[in-house]
């Protein structure tokens, strides 16, 4: 390529190259445009020693930053057991004042069921309108029996997506979100952090669980059973962060291990087993 060049969109040329020698059919430049660049359409131009000029365009674009900005705050996750769907939204101006405005709230039941069944459902919206407080806050709910009652609680998902409208000017920002519904009303598992993988025999080994609610939460005064080889060794309660620990005596285990089983009654899905081999 005798000349390449580069033009700005008033046509003017910013930069050029001459004799350019490909390399495997590539050739390969660089430019910094300035940070206060015009806006508007860029035009690289390769001039060839025989045929017509190859060209290329690229756009720069003015950066406008947001008037204001919006939170849309909803549970990432609510068991099959819960009524409504609650979300705040809140609006803010860049300098912190709250805005004035409308809210739209969209809320979609989404179709998570793949196969031919899937065509049986439609995906069912609700929405929700309301005004901005003086704060620039709004809080509401969508209730879920107001939904389609096809779904199977397992495959229940849905989005919010909302809609600022400042007052005045009508300008819009959106936010959306989404929640998951699970049937695991209950998560029970071993710290593994603070259990060790072998027992030494006769020096006791410390079994640690925890449990939690299907948003991550601790659960308090739990009874969680313990069981050594389907024998059941100790009841324990857990404590306000969930966690329940138990000392094993191993001064008369015989085994090159053992397996350490939990349960809770009242979740009766959430149970588990550990394997410990003796050094």
């Amino acid at each position: 390529y005798p000349v390449v060049y580069l033009q700005d969109p008033s046509r003017n040329r910013l930069v050029q190259w001459t004799n350019q020698e490909s390399n495997q059919g590539v050739v390969s430049m660089e430019f910094q445009l300035n940070d206060d660049a015009s806006p508007g359409n860029y035009f690289i131009t390769a001039e060839r020693s025989s045929g017509s000029d190859v060209v290329q365009r690229f756009t720069v674009d003015e950066y406008v930053s947001p008037r204001f900005s919006t939170d849309l705050d909803s549970p990432n996750t609510l068991s099959v057991l819960e009524k409504i769907l609650p979300f705040n939204m809140s609006a803010s101006y860049t300098y912190g004042q709250p805005v004035p405005g409308t809210i739209t709230v969209k809320c979609c039941l989404q179709n998570d069921i793949y196969g031919r069944s899937k065509n049986c459902y439609k995906n069912s919206c609700l929405n929700i309108t309301g005004k901005l407080d003086s704060e620039g806050h709004f809080h509401g709910a969508f209730e879920l029996k107001s939904f389609d009652s096809g779904f199977s609680g397992s495959h229940r998902s849905f989005t919010l997506d909302a809609i600022v409208t400042e007052d005045g000017t009508g300008i819009q920002v959106r936010k959306s979100s989404y929640t998951w519904m699970t049937s695991e009303l209950a998560k029970l598992y071993f710290d593994y952090g603070r259990m060790n993988t072998y027992y030494k025999r006769g020096l006791p080994f410390k079994a640690s669980v925890v449990l939690t609610d299907e948003k991550n939460n601790p659960m308090q005064g739990e009874k969680i059973e313990l069981e050594i080889n389907r024998n059941i060794i100790q009841n324990v309660t857990t404590n306000a962060d969930g966690r329940a620990t138990y000392e094993i005596d191993t001064s008369n285990f015989v085994e090159d291990n053992f397996t350490i089983k939990k349960c809770s009654y009242r979740h009766y899905n959430t149970h588990n087993e550990k394997n410990l081999f003796v050094f």
